[in-house]
């Protein structure tokens, strides 16, 4: 394929790159689309995302109007703590096994915990978290150390 092997190149490999051939690769990996496919199945694509991101945004009208006329005035979640209850691990295995690209949780985490819940129960392939580093209930170290102690592969470097 190329000076690089096969293809696929490891964290040690890229470490071990020059910058020259680090810019060499990047600028390799960010192709036009037109380059990476045909011109008509590229054009295809764009109108594709397009009509999703235009049918979702008509889609989601109706919720954003009857929101702005049920909503309180002054509404604010004054209580983000009870928020914090855990990923939805029923929805999260149920999207699961019904694609084939990995699932990525979001929102809900409070604490360690949830994250072993989501990933043993729930099935996700990842799982995104910020308010509970943000509000320092925990740090990524702790977090990391925790899934490892559950048997959950993390890389801790």
């Amino acid at each position: 394929m190329t000076d690089y092997g096969d293809g696929s190149l490891s964290d040690a490999q890229i470490a071990a790159m020059s910058p020259a051939q680090r810019r060499d690769l990047i600028q390799r990996l960010e192709r036009p689309l037109d380059e990476v496919f045909p011109p008509p199945l590229a054009r295809r694509m764009r109108r594709n995302r397009l009509t999703l991101m235009v049918g979702g945004a008509i889609a989601l009208t109706p919720w954003t109007i009857y929101l702005a006329f049920t909503l309180p005035d002054n509404y604010v979640a004054h209580n983000w703590p009870a928020t914090w209850i855990g990923f939805d691990c029923v929805l999260t295995a149920a999207v699961s096994r019904a694609v084939s690209i990995p699932v990525i949780a979001s929102g809900g985490a409070g604490t360690l915990d949830h994250f072993v819940e989501v990933f043993t129960r729930g099935c996700a392939d990842a799982a995104l978290a910020a308010s509970i580093f943000h509000y320092a209930e925990t740090s990524v170290r702790l977090l990391k150390t925790h899934l490892r102690d559950h048997g959950i592969p993390v890389r801790l470097a």
